[in-house]
């Protein structure tokens, strides 16, 4: 049996603030679902915990142990308020519980001091150009791509376009400034809403603030022209809105996570990875955070398969797919499909590790719950013939055929298919036990069995031919090494008889017979050539009554009467 790859593909998690990163297109959110309610959430954690923990493993240093805060921040309606914006960005970060308190308080003393010097800045856009150049000016000291958190960026200045935009997003908040975020393939920036005011209608101005001079990109030559050399990014300006994607503040902070799940991935800890995934998606299950939950358990399986753990990368499987289904409310397709494949090839494990049972109760049930997948049918009548096979090698036949029989009501999604599987696993079994008649030395006990075999139509003619030729031929041709040839050729008869087969028996009997009539004709030339007429007649007359039609020996006796009439 074949191990599908489907799982075994890996997508790679979305890179928010790496030039070079590449990630698989995903599905974008059409909406926004209402937040995810805790009881919910604690229910799923345990679930994936059950199925992705080691046996004997402790849920609290497991690697899918979710962050409570996520699950107390997901339960909070948007938009999030200041204080729990702050707690998103430091959780994202991956802070640690006992240090928050200590860099919120740093945040605030920054945020303080920006609201004391530009809040008295009169207009939205001012005040907005204000607080970039104010954060360039010795917050933000310098870019570097995976600089993604928070606390990293208010312990050493490095930064990205992740990190940059959660800062700005939580500073222009504080100043009162209406300030959204924006992605694309692989960047994020933000977006400020300036309302209308005397004859200015209300517009929205971008900021790119991994940049001082980021504030309304497009319409900075200064900006543009240093654009590449400083984070590598295109800008993608208003109005390509297949491009680009509205993101509020807490799902900033859910780039974040998504940042470091990259990261993570990128060192081949897909279980990490995924804890990321699991925390992005309780802080809010819309679409997008499910759809990159998705690819972090599709890496994850694809790494357990690679291992051989079939079984729990099934497991794996299906509980992201309740746990995402239950998110979402609606099937997620690649979480059905890696369903189905890691399912498909933890039975083709269990089959290969020689657990023929489990197998087969494995595809059996497979086949009943995908009834319109032929692969699945497939699979669980080739499982069945394994099991009869195991058995049959075994040289238990009426054991093997018993284990197929209690079973052929299962071996398949319907009566129908369920009972050829069971007409082709018996077969196989047929054809091992006429196969073992053919090595078999016993010559009569080896002929009764195929006969029996063959004679109830259990398998193919041309096989039971084959087998019998095969039989028969063994034992004719043992008989004329002792040189009985006429013995030998009614065995050969005695064969083709039971089965017609390829004309290998006729062709042997034929030959056997030229055999004998060759040595007849030796002695009598023998007697012929010297002269001893009467005995040549004798000898070939003899002969003449085994193979009384012999064209050879006809010719013979016919030469050694005209010589006694000589």
């Amino acid at each position: 049996m074949r191990v599908e790859g489907g799982s075994s593909g890996r997508a790679r998690a979305s890179d928010f603030g790496s030039p070079r990163s590449r990630s698989r297109g995903r599905r974008l959110p059409k909406a926004s679902r209402a937040a995810f309610p805790a009881a919910i959430l604690a229910a799923i954690f345990a679930a994936i915990l059950a199925a992705a923990l080691p046996a004997g493993a402790s849920a609290q240093t497991g690697p899918f142990e979710a962050d409570p805060g996520f699950a107390e921040l997901g339960a909070v309606a948007d938009p999030l308020p200041r204080e729990d914006l702050v707690r998103a960005a430091f959780l994202a970060s991956g802070t640690a519980l006992d240090l928050l308190p200590g860099y919120a308080a740093r945040l605030e003393a920054l945020l303080a001091g920006l609201e004391s010097r530009l809040g008295g800045i009169e207009g939205h856009a001012e005040r907005g150009a204000a607080l970039l150049e104010a954060l360039h000016d010795g917050t933000l000291v310098k870019y570097e791509e995976n600089a993604t958190t928070l606390d990293g960026l208010l312990d050493t200045g490095r930064y990205n376009c992740v990190s940059s935009a959660m800062l700005y997003m939580i500073a222009g908040e504080r100043l009162g400034l209406a300030i959204g975020g924006v992605r694309t393939f692989d960047h994020a920036f933000c977006s400020l809403s300036v309302p209308a005011s005397g004859n200015k209608a209300a517009r929205s101005i971008d900021i790119e603030t991994t940049n001082r001079y980021g504030f309304e990109p497009g319409a900075r030559k200064e900006f543009t022209d240093s654009f590449g050399r400083v984070t590598g990014y295109n800008y993608v300006p208003p109005g390509k809105y297949s491009k680009r994607f509205p993101v509020d503040a807490r799902g900033m902070a859910g780039l974040i996570l998504s940042n470091r799940a990259a990261a993570y991935e990128r060192s081949k800890r897909f279980d990490e990875a995924l804890r990321m995934a699991v925390d992005r998606m309780a802080m809010r299950a819309d679409a997008d955070s499910v759809a990159f939950f998705a690819d972090c358990v599709g890496n994850l399986a694809a790494e357990l398969s690679a291992k051989r753990d079939f079984e729990g990368a099934e497991a794996l499987a299906r509980a992201a797919a309740s746990i995402a289904n239950t998110a979402y409310a609606t099937p997620q397709p690649r979480l059905t499909s890696l369903v189905r494949t890691t399912s498909y090839n933890s039975a083709v494990g269990l089959s290969q590790a020689g657990k023929r049972e489990e197998a087969f109760e494995a595809a059996a049930a497979l086949a009943a719950a995908y009834p319109n997948d032929p692969s699945f049918a497939t699979l669980a009548e080739r499982a069945l013939s394994a099991l009869g096979e195991a058995a049959a090698k075994a040289k238990d036949f009426e054991g093997a055929r018993k284990a197929i029989e209690e079973r052929s009501g299962r071996a398949g999604p319907t009566r129908s298919s369920a009972l050829k599987a069971t007409r082709a696993a018996l077969k196989l079994v047929d054809e091992l036990e006429l196969a073992d008649a053919v090595a078999s030395p016993l010559f009569e006990a080896a002929a009764e069995k195929a006969a029996a075999i063959g004679g109830a139509g259990r398998v193919d003619q041309t096989v039971f031919g084959r087998a019998i030729a095969a039989i028969y031929g063994a034992e004719a041709s043992r008989i004329a090494k002792e040189g009985d040839w006429l013995a030998a050729a009614a065995v050969a008869d005695r064969g083709k008889a039971v089965a017609a087969g390829d004309g290998t028996l006729a062709r042997l009997a034929k030959t056997m017979r030229r055999n004998f009539s060759a040595e007849a004709h030796n002695r009598f030339a023998a007697f012929y050539n010297a002269g001893q007429y009467e005995l040549a007649r004798a000898s070939i007359e003899e002969s003449l009554k085994a193979l009384p039609d012999d064209a050879t020996m006809l010719a013979d006796l016919a030469l050694a009467k005209k010589a006694q009439s000589r």
